[in-house]
């Protein structure tokens, strides 16, 4: 049957587009956001800065960050709720790994993954948001493009 429908969405779809799996799932089954936990990410970024980088010095002040984002316990974000109420978002724990992958001193990219829960997503902006937190106040990085990995 599997066969069958592959077939089937490969008649309907874009041919750039793939269909990684197919797998059947019960009626009564969890919805898939209840089944889902990790989204894996590569985030394209811009690095502003007004000092003059060479590459190194780039992934070295990003590997630093990503390393003080895994060691801290706890990192917070302001947020308005829908609501209108001001709250404070736990985001450290919604992180599970974070690495530099392309020291490119204008476009590095970072890869993540992090909890998809719908009571704790992490976003691509959050962790940005974590990243920026520990470089020096004069650099900063930007999200350019987002390109999620996968989810399970």
């Amino acid at each position: 049957m599997n066969r069958n429908l592959l077939e089937r969405f490969k008649a309907e779809l874009d041919a750039d587009l793939p269909i990684y799996a197919i797998e059947e799932v019960p009626v009564h089954a969890p919805s898939l956001d209840a089944m889902l936990e990790v989204a894996e990410y590569t985030l394209t970024c811009a690095f502003i800065t007004p000092k003059e980088r060479n590459a190194a010095d780039i992934m070295d002040l990003l590997e630093g960050a990503s390393y003080c984002v895994l060691a801290a316990t706890s990192i917070q974000m302001p947020k308005v709720s829908k609501s209108g109420r001001n709250q404070m978002l736990e985001l450290r724990d919604r992180l599970f790994a974070i690495n530099v992958i392309n020291p490119d001193p204008e476009f590095p990219k970072i890869h993540f993954m992090g909890s998809c829960k719908p009571d704790s997503n992490l976003k691509p902006e959050y962790v940005v948001y974590m990243m920026n937190k520990y470089l020096a106040e004069e650099d900063e990085i930007k999200l350019v493009k987002v390109h999620r990995e996968s989810m399970r």
